[in-house]
């Protein structure tokens, strides 16, 4: 049986002394053919089996692609013109050896956007914290000196970081089934994919994934609920309904997540609910709650906010400050005279909204 070429591709190469255009079958990245050159026309069926053009292919192509990281990256910027059947090459490539041809090889799969692509994708996500776990234990294998190594372990963390930022625009190009992936990653045992899936699932902004981004406020560590609820901002209105219910659960780190996340989308369906969180038995839960309210800048919570401000065992202000809040803006509260009354309808919002200037 012949065998069918996983791409057709059209390269300028060497024949003797001088180059031209050859049509050459990829069965694999060490595996080509030359389907047709000018040799063919020019020599013969015999000869032209023997010419230098398709030595060179079978001979030192497989070489120069092992050796030249610039070439295996053209040739996955060529595949994108292929389409679908240059999946199986271009999946091999994100494990390459060479980081800018992982990095062009998830991009042409954005491009392709095909669903089969989404299992490999996560994977070389995954596979980028042990880029960074064995360059710092190589570097502490050496007794390497510590500044060598922080500036090591931050070269790795950006590269990561542009990766996790390639392959999000990947999985944004391809839609529903990589949502669907994300949303099962996040409960990976290990918490730097789920902060990983979290943050994607926010790049990409499918309300599909509210649910699952909700339950991440849950999560064990705080970098995954930092994550999830900055991933529900990002997805917007879509996601206030599920917010103003979280507001209503048992766990006040979750409470607290939800009344943050609704004043970042300035959400005013919200205000009646984040009213009623000014009672929250949680201080932090109270202070972020008025800092929403802030943001939103709806005039109907001015009542509920001037109430706040005359009892001292309620206000966010007499109690601890979210530690997150710029310095200088703590500095002004603990300076701050009491609003009056008369003032408060100009000011007592913008007095809350600490992050708004």
């Amino acid at each position: 049986m012949e065998r069918k070429p996983l791409v057709e591709l059209e390269l300028e190469v060497p024949c003797g002394s001088e180059r031209h255009p050859v049509r050459i079958g990829i069965y694999g990245w060490r595996d080509f053919e030359v389907l047709w050159s000018p040799c063919d026309e020019a020599l013969g069926e015999v000869f032209g089996k023997m010419a230098p053009c398709k030595e060179w292919v079978r001979y030192q192509l497989p070489e120069k692609i092992q050796d030249d990281s610039q070439f295996r990256r053209q040739i996955v910027e060529m595949l994108s013109k292929v389409g679908k059947v240059a999946l199986p090459l271009l999946i091999e490539s994100l494990k390459d050896k060479d980081k800018a041809v992982r990095s062009s090889a998830i991009w042409v799969l954005g491009e392709i956007g095909d669903p089969q692509a989404v299992p490999a994708l996560i994977e070389a996500l995954k596979e980028s914290y042990w880029d960074l776990y064995k360059a710092t234990v190589d570097l502490f294998s050496l007794r390497s000196a510590p500044e060598e190594v922080e500036e090591q372990v931050m070269l790795v963390k950006h590269f990561i970081r542009e990766l996790r930022s390639s392959v999000g625009e990947a999985l944004r190009k391809i839609g529903k089934p990589a949502v669907i992936a994300l949303m099962e990653l996040i409960q990976d045992s290990d918490w730097a994919v789920r902060e990983d899936a979290a943050w994607l699932l926010g790049m990409i902004g499918d309300c599909q994934a509210v649910p699952t981004l909700i339950k991440a406020l849950y999560d064990t560590r705080s970098c995954v609920r930092k994550t999830a609820a900055s991933a529900l901002v990002q997805i917007g209105n879509p996601a206030v309904s599920a917010l103003i219910d979280a507001l209503k659960d048992s766990n006040e780190d979750v409470r607290q997540k939800a009344a943050e996340a609704l004043g970042e989308i300035k959400a005013p369906q919200a205000v009646p609910a984040l009213i009623e969180m000014l009672k929250d038995r949680n201080r932090n839960v109270r202070c972020w709650s008025a800092w929403a309210l802030g943001m939103i800048g709806d005039s109907q919570a001015v009542p509920a906010l001037i109430e706040t401000l005359k009892d001292r065992n309620r206000n966010p202000t007499f109690l601890s400050t979210p530690m997150n809040m710029p310095q200088r803006e703590r500095q002004l509260r603990r300076n701050s005279s009491p609003v009056t009354l008369s003032e408060a309808k100009g000011l007592t919002l913008r007095f809350f909204a600490f992050g708004s200037e």
